[in-house]
């Protein structure tokens, strides 16, 4: 909502936020003090200001906020994989979810099934679960994605059968055929080039998962591994720094990544910034690598944050311990869960002097 970008400097996030605060209501200028303390970034006068006096602040620039940003037209928001989200954050989106009624806005966020966030509930909120295909969309989907040349045979029963109508599950079977050299053509266009009883169906889209990554490249499969300690998002920079890699054995690495639709580009500015197309595809390919080597990734990473994001510490010291404690560097973890922690103190301690100003 603010156009702040993952590479942005500090000073240009000031910058960006002040902007745009005043340009959405000059009234918000008394507010960037608390969006620059929720963002992890210094304020001008070097962060004396308070982050929030209390809930009740912090709801009421919520609701400001939301209602004048949807003013001007429609909003949608969208909290991707809400079951990663860590406590302070959870808090926000109570605030967040309060906001929407009343405005043109419209709220989406994801999760699996075992995580119950506090902010559902209530008529404003709808809640879908979704369920494994049907036997026609399963069939649907396999003419979408294979065809129906005759040589096919029912090769599409047998693929709705074992995956349970799970659509992602469907969809990597039919891409590790064709890439076997058992599906000839283009989508929507395959022929069978091999008896079909000689097919080997995977059992769990974890396997599948597994021999996929094992089919590829050294080089392509060690920067996937390196982009799934990193996490879900991930940036060439961070990437080239954590495998010491040139910008060109990147770029070998990355493309073959990007053609087997294990990870996209999520944004091409200032840095490209990439994404693993599904959970499970980052799950298996953290999975993949021995104790011992992620552990040293895990180090290299956090190293790396502290170099590359120098300007932003306050913002990533809780993701900067979390590397180090995974890859078994106690202290160093320790240290930095200190740093994050001693920034939540002075924002408490600063709100309540602000409390007790007259």
């Amino acid at each position: 909502m603010l156009s702040i970008a993952d590479g942005d400097l500090a000073e240009q996030v000031q910058r960006k936020v002040a902007e745009q605060l005043v340009a959405l209501d000059p009234s918000f200028d008394e507010a960037l003090p608390l969006v620059l303390d929720l963002l992890g970034v210094a304020g001008p006068d070097g962060g004396a200001a308070s982050r929030a006096g209390s809930r009740e602040r912090l709801a009421g620039f919520m609701r400001r906020f939301v209602r004048s940003r949807s003013a001007s037209g429609l909003v949608v928001l969208l909290l991707d994989d809400a079951h990663w989200i860590d406590k302070a954050s959870d808090e926000l989106m109570c605030e967040l979810v309060a906001a929407v009624p009343g405005t043109r806005t419209l709220l989406l966020a994801n999760f699996r099934p075992d995580y119950r966030p506090a902010w559902i509930g209530g008529a404003n909120v709808h809640q879908l679960s979704l369920s494994p295909l049907g036997e026609e969309a399963c069939r649907e989907l396999l003419r979408e994605l294979l065809g129906v040349d005759a040589s096919l045979g029912d090769l599409a029963d047998r693929i709705c059968e074992r995956t349970g109508g799970n659509p992602f599950f469907i969809e990597e079977i039919v891409r590790s055929l064709a890439a076997l050299g058992n599906l000839d053509g283009r989508r929507g266009a395959h022929r069978l080039t091999a008896p079909l009883d000689t097919l080997s169906l995977p059992a769990t889209v974890q396997s599948l998962l597994a021999a996929r990554v094992d089919r590829l490249g050294e080089r392509a499969k060690h920067v996937l591994q390196i982009a799934a300690v990193i996490g879900k998002q991930f940036d060439e920079p961070l990437l080239a720094a954590v495998g010491g890699l040139a910008d060109h054995d990147l770029a070998t690495a990355l493309g073959p990544l990007q053609e087997a639709e294990f990870i996209h580009l999520v944004s091409p500015y200032p840095q490209p910034q990439y994404a693993f197309k599904h959970p499970l595809t980052r799950e298996v390919a953290y999975q993949s690598q021995l104790g011992d080597q992620r552990a040293r990734t895990h180090a290299s990473v956090a190293a790396a944050l502290e170099k590359l994001r120098g300007d932003r510490l306050g913002e990533y010291a809780a993701l900067i311990a979390h590397h180090w404690q995974a890859s078994g560097m106690r202290f160093e973890a320790a240290r930095w869960q200190r740093r994050a922690a001693l920034k939540v103190s002075n924002i408490k301690l600063r709100s309540r002097r602000r409390a007790r100003t007259p």
